[in-house]
């Protein structure tokens, strides 16, 4: 997976002074395969609601009215990740979740706009299936 031209994506676009090699916001050779765990279905669930949930008032100071947190999401996208990613986490047999890196590993201020950003691999060796599901805030 990890030697997929597809695999080494910035989200970003392309750079006019080059890149190093990218996934997400890092550098590609701050990961191997240790850089992501096993994880159960319900962890690996929880992991996307945990980013789907996500309201505007996470970064804020914790003083503010917390009723005043609304979800990022709409409604309508918050029912398409559970019918499209929730599913597929359900269905597939192995799951991985990258680990937070280092900071070192964020390839400078530039990708540090992605902000949160969090993955999960999905693999079902019967039917040779892989997702890679990745969300960042920014």
């Amino acid at each position: 997976m990890m030697a997929h031209p597809r695999y080494q994506l910035n989200y970003q676009g392309e750079h006019p002074d080059g890149d190093p090699l990218m996934h997400g916001p890092y550098r590609f050779d701050h990961l191997s395969v240790d850089a992501y765990e096993h994880v159960d279905e319900q962890t690996a669930i929880g992991t996307i609601t945990a980013f789907r949930d996500r309201d505007d008032d996470e970064d804020e100071d914790e003083d503010e009215d917390e009723d005043a947190a609304e979800p990022v999401l709409s409604d309508d996208v918050r029912a398409d990740i559970d019918f499209r990613v929730l599913r597929q986490i359900r269905k597939m047999s192995i799951r991985y979740r990258l680990r937070t890196r280092p900071d070192e590993a964020v390839a400078g201020p530039r990708y540090e706009a992605l902000g949160d950003y969090t993955e999960v691999v999905l693999v079902d060796l019967g039917a040779k299936e892989l997702l890679v599901v990745s969300a960042a805030w920014d």
